[in-house]
C-alpha cells in the first residue's frame, strides 16, 4: 500500500540534488516519478555533471528504489551505470 501522504517523496529529491551539486558541478538536474509499488516506491535521477577536479563533463542516470513502514522511509538503495 502507497503512503497516504507524498511528503516522503520530497525528501530524496533533496538529498540527491544536495550531494551531487557538493562533488560535481550540475549543469542540469532532473527527477521523474515517484512510481509507488505496495511497500516502495522508485524515483528516477537524470543529471548532466561537471566532475569538479577534472572537468570533465558526463551524463547520469540513476534508479532510487525506497522502502516504506510506518509512513517513513527506512531504505535507500541506488543503482546506476558506471560506464564500464
Amino acid at each position: 500500500m502507497a503512503p497516504r501522504s507524498r511528503c516522503g517523496y520530497r525528501a530524496p529529491r533533496r538529498r540527491s540534488q544536495a550531494r551531487h551539486d557538493r562533488n560535481r558541478g550540475a549543469a542540469a538536474h532532473s527527477v521523474t516519478g515517484p512510481w509507488p509499488h505496495g511497500d516502495r516506491f522508485v524515483v528516477g535521477f537524470q543529471y548532466d555533471v561537471t566532475n569538479r577536479p577534472s572537468g570533465k563533463r558526463m551524463k547520469m542516470n540513476e534508479v532510487g528504489l525506497y522502502t516504506i513502514r510506518g509512513g517513513k522511509i527506512v531504505r535507500e538503495e541506488f543503482f546506476y551505470d558506471m560506464g564500464g
